[in-house]
């Protein structure tokens, strides 16, 4: 659960009474609400015979029955359904015209600066002049109500006045709740269920708006004072327990969110630095897979076949960053592969069919992805083809945009490669494609990626850097048992991941 979540239950009990006990002794709801009538008729009376009633006030109609279907819950004995404007006064705010002000230094509440639980204060330069504006002052404990955008993820949005808050004045798009018989808190808590929302009128012209009227219909449970009081009391006790409940909550959702991908390059780490499988002191050594390496390349050299690269730099004890096992040797990317080149550099004429031309856009997910690629013409890719080959079991790295991603050719038809593509073709039968795969996605190459890749908007991981790339080589056998240990780990993470979900 989370906390919003938790804080919806507990006010929901509150309001049904059923988060703190009822006491019998407690005046009952149904007196405090005859005794706020009686008061009511009383000074609408002495309105009449003094002839003056307050600015925009007149005789209080007399509130609507609450219908059965207005009471969604039942109550305890000694509660009783009211409407908000039975408990107390409404008033929308003053109409703020900017003329006719003459005094200087006075707050003013508008609802487009009320936010959640808060109020954001504007300064009125001139004070209007005209008569009855007393009616509009706010006093300690009045609580305000944003009427146009009225709503937040958790309630209405509401603030409540308090004594550093004055003097202030409520202006248009505002109403103002006050009333001394109920406290201001609890009157805060029915603002906040949605309820309200649903009783409202929500109106949809320039801004959602809401009339004060909708407020002063909401129907509300009301209690006895004194279970109000012990209500607030027991709220503000449980919802600083909630609030820290609720930032553990996210710091334990954001790590477990975090999990898989930490678990799965630590798997990739210790998998490069031969901590993931033990060693077999029978398998033949990386320095021999390497001389066989470098004499295949030197015989296709030879043939023609393939260009001659730029020597690479040798490795020093400076640039290796761990030790490795006995076995294994530290080389560089490029002496892996008898081809390291990228796609065409020119952008081709597309097509509505023909040969497909694949993109960093169609393996930035670490799969060739066919199924929204573009086309070129068979003769453009008889043209581009020779220089950059992909053939089934080549290996793709994105070096434009999104860079180092790597992706295994599984397909046996033939296709052409753009710029923002590298192409590492390698000896299949000395090299583990999985195995070069899962170690470009680690985070001993991925760190070397993002330090060699160049730029701020269209960012380039050039092909001399990529095959300058640190790479630590174990033997062949402990290649493929390292891919093995990698997928059935990696395999068992998504499981929990499943598990957990």
């Amino acid at each position: 659960m989370t906390a919003k979540d938790l804080k919806a239950s507990i006010l929901q009990l509150a309001i049904q009474g059923k988060l703190v006990p009822q006491d019998p002794t407690d005046e009952p709801a149904s007196v405090l609400l005859a005794r706020i009538r009686d008061s009511r008729v009383e000074a609408a009376n002495g309105r009449a015979t003094s002839m003056k009633s307050p600015r925009g006030r007149g005789t209080r109609p007399a509130s609507p029955p609450i219908t059965d279907d207005e009471k969604p819950f039942d109550i305890p004995e000694g509660w009783a359904w009211c409407r908000l404007g039975e408990v107390a006064d409404v008033l929308a705010g003053y109409p703020f015209e900017g003329k006719g002000y003459s005094k200087e230094g006075v707050k003013i509440c508008g609802g487009l600066i009320i936010m959640p639980n808060e109020i954001k204060w504007q300064e009125c330069k001139r004070w209007p002049t005209d008569e009855g504006l007393e009616d509009f002052l706010l006093s300690e404990g009045d609580i305000v109500v944003a009427l146009d955008r009225p709503w937040i993820s958790d309630g209405a949005k509401v603030g409540l006045i308090r004594s550093q808050d004055l003097p202030c004045l409520l202006i248009q798009r505002t109403a103002r709740i006050r009333s001394k018989v109920v406290l201001p808190a609890y009157l805060m808590l029915m603002l906040k269920l949605p309820m309200l929302k649903q009783h409202c009128n929500i109106t949809e012209m320039t801004v959602p708006h809401i009339s004060h009227k909708d407020i002063e219909t909401y129907s509300i449970p009301l209690p006895p004072l004194a279970e109000q009081k012990r209500i607030v009391a027991k709220i503000e006790e449980l919802i600083p327990m909630v609030e820290r409940y609720g930032a553990v909550k996210e710091q334990s959702d954001a790590l477990e969110a975090a999990l898989p991908d930490a678990f799965r390059k630590s798997v990739l780490q210790y998998a490069i630095q031969g901590k993931l499988v033990p060693q077999d002191p029978n398998d033949e050594p990386a320095s021999a897979l390497l001389a066989k390496l470098s004499a295949r390349k030197e015989a296709l050299i030879k043939a023609k076949k393939v260009r001659k690269d730029k020597p690479l730099d040798c490795i020093s004890e400076d640039d290796v960053p761990f030790d490795i096992p006995e076995g294994w040797m530290w080389t560089r990317l490029g002496n892996l592969a008898y081809k390291f080149t990228d796609g065409t550099h020119r952008t081709p004429k597309y097509s509505e069919s023909g040969v497909p031309f694949i993109s960093v856009k169609n393996m930035s997910a670490g799969v060739l992805d066919f199924s929204c690629t573009k086309f070129i013409t068979q003769q453009e890719h008889e043209e581009i083809y020779p220089r950059c080959n992909p053939e089934k079991g080549d290996l793709l790295i994105s070096k434009v945009g999104t860079t180092g991603v790597p992706a295994i050719v599984d397909v046996d038809f033939q296709f052409s490669l753009f710029v923002s593509v590298a192409l590492m073709k390698f000896d299949q039968k000395l090299l583990c494609g999985k195995f070069l795969y899962y170690m470009i996605c680690s985070p001993l190459i991925q760190e070397q990626v993002q330090e060699n890749t160049r730029g701020v908007g269209n960012k380039n991981w050039v092909i001399d850097d990529a095959r300058a790339t640190l790479f630590p080589l174990p033997p062949l056998a402990e290649q493929k048992r390292i891919v093995a240990e990698v997928e059935r780990l990696l395999a068992l993470g998504e499981r929990l991941k499943v598990a957990k979900t």
